[in-house]
């Protein structure tokens, strides 16, 4: 049998854990608030793919509800981690400051539902593919999508926005591109991984392994267009430093 949800998740803690180690390369040349955001927040990331990635070799349906829980706990940190970025463009950084304490609020919520309502995951066979699904309650599920949905729409359109603000400059438009289009990919890549029935669910694992190798790749590319102090793209100034 092929734990297939296993195999796609590692594939991405290792891009990930590469983005990682070349984000805080990148931050060593450039004192950049934001790109230490993006480094800590791919760091998560990799852990939290981690965890889903080791439910391949796990026996235990309670176990495996217990590592998908600590894996969806890090959807929240990153969460938290993620919202600061825009507004650290935006100059807004109270705002970012507020939004990552409700999002951790959020966070507990999700702990405390797990807790009142433990139930161990189910072991399920589609053909040569053997992956383990979560029992716990569908609003949790939701709940945690939507939380991470509002955080990477915010992201994305906030991007957009400044690209649109700065397109007369080539380096806030790629920059602002390629971010958007980053977490445009993830947020694809999450709907065909949680979101697909199971008819189709080889085709949604496919797209949306390829979704999240694209969607890392992309927001890696932008950050190479990052400035060594943020850009004030409201007046369309830029620096000029880029890999």
């Amino acid at each position: 049998m092929i734990p297939i949800i296993s195999i796609a998740s590692l594939v991405s803690a290792i891009i990930s854990l590469g983005a990682t180690l070349r984000v805080f390369l990148i931050y060593r040349q450039r004192k950049n608030d934001a790109l230490w955001y993006f480094g800590v927040w791919f760091a998560v990331i990799t852990v939290m793919f981690s965890f889903f990635a080791s439910e391949g070799v796990i026996t235990s349906g309670a176990v495996s509800a217990f590592m998908d829980a600590i894996g969806t706990s890090f959807v929240y940190v990153s969460c938290v981690l993620l919202i600061q970025i825009p507004f650290i463009f935006l100059n807004k950084r109270e705002w970012g400051v507020i939004s990552g304490i409700v999002i951790a609020t959020a966070g507990l919520v999700f702990l405390i539902g797990l807790l009142l309502d433990p139930v161990p995951s189910v072991q399920l066979v589609l053909g040569p593919y053997l992956f383990w699904e979560t029992q716990y309650p569908q609003w949790l599920s939701t709940y945690t999508g939507i939380v991470a949905g509002i955080t990477t729409l915010t992201f994305t359109l906030t991007f957009l926005y400044l690209g649109y603000r700065g397109k007369r400059d080539f380096i806030i438009l790629r920059r602002s591109a390629y971010l958007a289009g980053g977490m445009l990919s993830l947020m694809l890549a999450a709907i065909s991984l949680l979101a697909l029935p199971q008819g189709v669910f080889v085709a949604g694992m496919v797209f949306g392994s390829l979704a999240m190798v694209t969607g890392v790749i992309l927001l890696y590319y932008g950050l190479l267009w990052m400035p060594s102090t943020i850009s004030h793209v409201d007046i369309g100034e830029s620096d000029n430093d880029i890999l």
